[in-house]
């Protein structure tokens, strides 16, 4: 399956995940019910099990409690894949990487995103011998990923890397928004048994206080049972939790495991994360208190063997290192794993085309390999050619741009610094302004920057934008709204607009929106093409004037465009001039496409693919607010690597 399917996928899955609540809720409204019928028939012998009012009234309370501690629980994690990995008390490590171990981490998960196209997610460590991970969020927007320290400290870089790549799979995939809501939904379930707990504990002091008194005895003891009754009830839960867990998650691991193999093109790599798993003391399990609530998140069981084996929401270690190794599998007998050494944590080699790169041939003599018809087979389909330029790149950009992106005072300067124009007159007023709306301490950042930037491959630029996301998160609102007016501000200082400085401000406002914006959502509104037709027309104008300035050319791009729609659906489309094409209208069309089908989805980016090589060429600036483009829809495109000659 490609992008689209996986995430029309996902949807489907998050349908079968409210049938299996629905009927979860539902035998537990039965139970219930049966529970409070037999306590009222032991009081008055005769009486009909059958009581509809009753049984109406449980159902009510039950399906109130229920959904509001559901609704409780996923309200606490609204803060998308960061607050998952707190709650398991996991540490930030994108704030400034201290140890080389956190660095290598911290450069693997770069890689991948730039690979993938993906925003660079929140990287944390959950101090715990076990080996294990697990990606969590709700959108690409707001992902995390997190590690153990005996995930990071154990495997070698081939190794983590297929990890890495195991749960960029459940990014791209879409599999985190199911997971997360998982928590909440499950959370609801279970929740009854532990109120039958709590019950009982009450009944149990209440009796002990009346016991002396020698009154109310037969009442504690009715609360006593009816806790019981509900702890009992709590197993059901539990099962039905194991179930719908065991059936959301075992095929994805496989899906994940296959993927991390066409990432990095080295299935030794995660095999052998799972063969130190197996070796390894502690193995996957994570000793935290709330580590079954996330256990169908985790890269390999992380709740230790027993009757949970029969519900397991992972496969056997040694099934997923079968399927990796076929034939050359036989078996595992292993040694306790040592620690990664130092030369573990080499560069991997580089394909010709990401070497060049590395010894910084110039870009403008570079040409990029765009095929126009598989420009959207390849969203979210990052492949080792990928993975490796993104480690060139990032070792072409100077370190002192790096340690910047991941230190919040520098972060926003470099923010400011990437938006500087380099013609000298539009830079000088940018400076200028930002004197004046930036604090004395970022705009003396700037300056400390700046002289980085200025041999800086254009490549580099977006992502090292992406790479400072991490630390803008850590942001305060009003910080938030500070550093947007000021980024507004050096956009308006040459009294134009250009469509990269549009890009920028979108992928900016994107990436930060589910962290301050909080009635962002993600969600599928619109289903036909006719429903969206201006807002194609109005992207496709837009992007054809982007190398083709006479409006004969870009009406001829445009119409290439459309080449892939029908006649009806052409006749809704009509080409916009230059003038007509505002960016408030770029950006408004953008952001219902956002809301559009995944079909309808991959039929512009494969559109605005031909309209952007309407002439057989393709510009990095073109190449880049294509990407930027798809990107703002949420379907990331690895990044357009450069003709080997």
């Amino acid at each position: 399956m490609n992008f689209f399917q996986h995430q029309d996928a996902a949807r489907k899955n998050t349908k079968k995940l409210v049938l299996l609540f629905g009927l979860a809720v539902g035998a537990i409204c039965a139970g219930l019910y049966f529970i409070f019928a037999a306590v009222m028939a032991s009081q008055e012998p005769g009486m009909s099990l059958w009581q509809p009012d009753t049984f109406l009234t449980v159902c009510i309370g039950a399906v109130v409690f229920i959904g509001f501690t559901s609704l409780s629980k996923m309200s606490s994690l609204s803060a998308g894949g960061s607050a998952v990995c707190e709650m398991m008390g996991g540490r930030l490590v994108s704030s400034g990487a201290k140890t080389a171990e956190e660095r290598r981490l911290l450069n693997l998960v770069e890689e991948m995103s730039i690979a993938s196209g993906v925003p660079v997610p929140s990287v944390y460590v959950i101090e715990d011998e076990s080996i294990n991970a697990f990606a969590a969020g709700y959108s690409q927007d707001d992902a995390a990923v997190a590690v153990t320290t005996g995930c990071m400290n154990l495997l070698n870089r081939d190794e983590l890397q297929g990890v890495i790549g195991h749960e960029f799979s459940h990014i791209l995939n879409g599999d985190m928004r199911i997971n997360i809501r998982l928590i909440g939904i499950l959370h609801g379930i279970l929740f009854i048994g532990l109120a039958g707990t709590w019950a009982m504990r009450m009944a149990a002091y209440s009796s002990m206080g009346r016991s002396r008194r020698n009154e109310g005895g037969q009442a504690a003891l009715a609360m006593m049972l009816i806790g019981f009754l509900l702890m009992i009830l709590g197993f059901l839960g539990v099962f039905f939790g194991n179930v719908i867990k065991a059936r959301l998650s075992r095929q994805r691991e496989y899906l994940a495991d296959a993927s991390a193999v066409q990432f990095t093109r080295n299935k030794t790599g995660i095999s052998g994360a799972l063969k130190k798993i197996h070796a390894h003391v502690h193995g996957s399990a994570v000793s935290h208190p709330k580590a079954s609530e996330i256990s169908h998140m985790y890269f390999a069981n992380g709740l230790k063997s027993g009757l949970s084996g029969l519900f397991a929401t992972h496969p056997p270690l040694e099934e997923r290192i079968s399927r990796l190794e076929g034939a050359q599998f036989d078996g595992l007998d292993l040694q306790e794993a040592p620690p990664a050494t130092a030369s573990s944590s080499s560069q991997a080699a580089f394909t010709p085309a990401a070497a060049g790169l590395a010894a910084g041939f110039a870009p403008q003599t570079t040409s990029i390999t765009v095929d126009a018809d598989h420009v959207a087979e390849h969203v979210g389909d990052p492949t080792p050619e990928h993975v490796e330029y993104a480690s060139a790149l990032i070792t072409c950009v100077p370190a002192e741009l790096k340690e910047a992106a991941h230190l919040p005072l520098d972060a926003v300067a470099l923010i400011y610094v990437i938006l500087l124009d380099p013609d000298e007159t539009v830079r000088t007023h940018q400076l200028d302004t930002l004197k004046t709306e930036a604090s004395k301490a970022i705009f003396n950042a700037v300056e400390r920057l700046e002289k980085y930037s200025l041999n800086l491959d254009p490549r580099a630029r977006l992502p090292l934008l992406e790479m400072t996301f991490p630390t803008l998160r850590q942001m305060t609102h009003a910080q938030y709204k500070e550093m947007l007016a000021v980024v507004e501000a050096m956009i308006r200082a040459d009294g134009k607009l250009s469509l990269f400085e549009f890009a920028l401000h979108k992928i900016i406002k994107k990436r930060l929106a589910a962290a301050f914006e909080r009635g962002h959502k993600e969600r599928v509104r619109y289903k036909n093409i006719r429903s969206v037709a201006d807002d194609i027309a109005t992207v496709l104008s837009g992007l054809s004037f982007v190398g083709h300035p006479q409006n004969e050319l870009a009406q001829g791009a445009f119409m290439k465009g459309l080449e892939s729609f029908t006649d009806s659906e052409r006749a809704l489309m009509a080409f916009r001039t230059r003038e007509a094409c505002t960016f408030n209208e770029l950006s408004r069309a953008l952001d219902r496409l956002t809301e559009a089908s995944t079909d309808i989805k991959m039929r512009v980016i494969d559109a605005c693919a031909h309209c952007s090589l309407a002439d057989g060429e393709v510009s990095l600036e073109e190449a880049e607010l294509l990407r930027a483009f798809a990107d703002s829809m949420g379907c990331p495109i690895p990044p357009f690597l450069p003709a080997v000659a």
